[in-house]
């Protein structure tokens, strides 16, 4: 060889082969997502190339990796309905925000309808909305020789169950 500012070097003895590996960790991102109201969301690993990882259920917070598959469940709690929701599988990429794991629901309504149970008179509808509190309708009814003691959920009671103009909450 000419001289090009290289070095010569002898190796001399018994020469064997040697090969090394990189040594590699899979990425860790988090994953971050807010509660809803009226809503519930649970999230679970069901695969990950990180052999540490566990799969199963997962915390808002928790440290996922790249290439983890999660599958995400929304659903409505009682006395609310699902409007709009996130992705529902989600291989990972990079962190994991509530732009991919939101809900959102809106509380159900439902109307109260008065029954003079052999009175006359009217009382109007009501109308309520879950975990709102309101104040049934005072009554309208009237019937001979009977006093009216409240409101009941069955015709044959004989006590009442609301008082009128009680203030409720779910009725439902």
């Amino acid at each position: 060889l000419a001289n090009k500012g290289l070095t010569t070097v002898t190796v001399t003895g018994n020469v064997t082969s040697t090969q090394i590996y990189a040594n590699t960790q899979v990425k860790p991102y988090t994953a971050q997502w807010s509660s809803y109201t009226g809503v519930t969301i649970n999230v679970k690993r069901t695969s990950s190339p990180n052999v540490g990882a566990s799969t199963g259920i997962l915390s808002s917070g928790a440290t996922v990796y790249y290439g983890d598959v999660l599958s995400v469940t929304y659903s409505a709690n009682t006395g609310y309905t699902l409007s709009s929701k996130g992705s529902t599988s989600i291989t990972v990429t990079g962190n994991i925000t509530s732009s991919h794991i939101y809900a959102t629901a809106g509380a159900n309504t439902y109307t109260v309808t008065y029954n003079a149970n052999g009175g006359s008179g009217t009382t109007a509808s009501s109308y309520h909305t879950y975990g709102v509190s309101k104040a049934l309708t005072s009554n309208g009814f009237s019937r001979a020789n009977y006093t009216f003691l409240g409101w009941s959920t069955s015709s044959s009671a004989t006590t009442p169950t609301y008082t009128n103009g009680q203030v409720v909450t779910n009725l439902t």
